[in-house]
């Protein structure tokens, strides 16, 4: 045979001069996937479902040997489904940019919370400069509120997760309010209640979110439900206008299992925060915008920084 060098999608492809196939080899260390290898294509509209091929990522990173670093360019992408939970170890997905030119756009009503476009189910992964989107197709089609979230993290009996990485993040909904409601219930959605042995109760720890910009929500901006050693910084919280719970932060647990030594440090948070069954926590804020600050009396831990004239705090003697 004789090789020629060829790119239909990425340079990871030759071509054999004598049959019209192309041979997948290896890519050089440190060079991802680009999602278009395998059929997800960028700017395709909304009748393109990324779902399917999201799903078919999934598989190929699965398999012994496959691809898991895999790179999203510069595009609008429309998820119409819900894609599958991501249950591969040590998965990597990179986007080229994290504001108004790119978009993975929710598309598809929720039935939970935490029915999410990326749904981490095992530990060690990476979410890296991406926007995400959520627009009219992700309300419930009778109440039309917003439903689901962009980003879940949830363990279970068998699988704690730890030692994810989400830098570089934008999260947002469509700024009209259609049908007077956010698209998405809460960005990002974090949930340990049920994890293996003695990490049940705190199946979900050490995830470091880096760089977050988090616009409007149906209710919460962040919610942390029994984790622990979790760490969320960036620019803020930010409201979706009228909606009272909009942007706010909730770090919580359960009546068995307290949440623990978690930190969320923002520049701006629209609508204050809930806290509950938690030990060790501390919300660090510039300014807190508006709503009602509430650490329940039995919280170690507390909120700090700067009120502005629409927010209030209650039994917390942080400020």
């Amino acid at each position: 045979y004789q090789y020629t060098a060829s790119t239909p999608a990425h340079d990871h492809y030759i071509t054999c001069a004598n049959s019209r196939k192309y041979v997948r080899v290896p890519p050089a260390a440190g060079v991802p996937c680009n999602v278009a290898e395998i059929g997800l294509l960028p700017n395709q509209g909304a009748a393109f479902n990324c779902t399917t091929y999201l799903n078919k990522i999934l598989v190929a990173a699965a398999a012994t040997g496959g691809c898991k670093h895999w790179f999203f360019p510069t595009a609008t992408y429309y998820f119409n489904t819900q894609p599958n939970d991501i249950t591969v170890a040590d998965i990597w997905f990179e986007g080229a940019d994290s504001h108004d030119n790119m978009a993975l756009v929710k598309n598809f009503p929720s039935t939970a919370v935490d029915d999410a476009i990326f749904n981490f189910r095992r530990s060690a992964f990476t979410l890296t400069g991406v926007r995400f989107l959520g627009l009219v197709g992700s309300q419930n089609v009778s109440t039309n509120v917003g439903t689901g979230s962009f980003i879940s993290i949830v363990s279970d009996a068998s699988n704690a997760i730890g030692y994810g990485t989400i830098d570089d993040i934008e999260c947002t909904s469509d700024a009209t309010l259609p049908n007077g409601h956010a698209c998405v219930d809460v960005n990002i959605y974090a949930d340990g209640a049920i994890g293996p042995g003695a990490l049940n109760g705190f199946g979900v720890r050490a995830i470091e979110m880096t760089r977050m910009k988090l616009f409007g929500t149906e209710r919460y901006s962040i919610w942390l439900h029994n984790t622990t050693s979790c760490h969320v910084t960036g620019s803020g919280s930010f409201s979706a206008g009228g909606l009272t719970t909009s942007g706010t932060v909730v770090i919580d647990g359960n009546a068995s299992f307290d949440s623990q030594g978690n930190i969320v440090s923002f520049a701006h948070i629209a609508n204050g925060m809930i806290t509950e069954h938690a030990t060790g926590v501390l919300v660090d804020c510039a300014q807190w915008e508006a709503g009602t600050i509430t650490v329940a009396a039995t919280v170690r831990g507390g909120a700090r920084g700067n009120l502005r004239s629409g927010a209030t705090v209650s039994n917390s003697s942080s400020f």
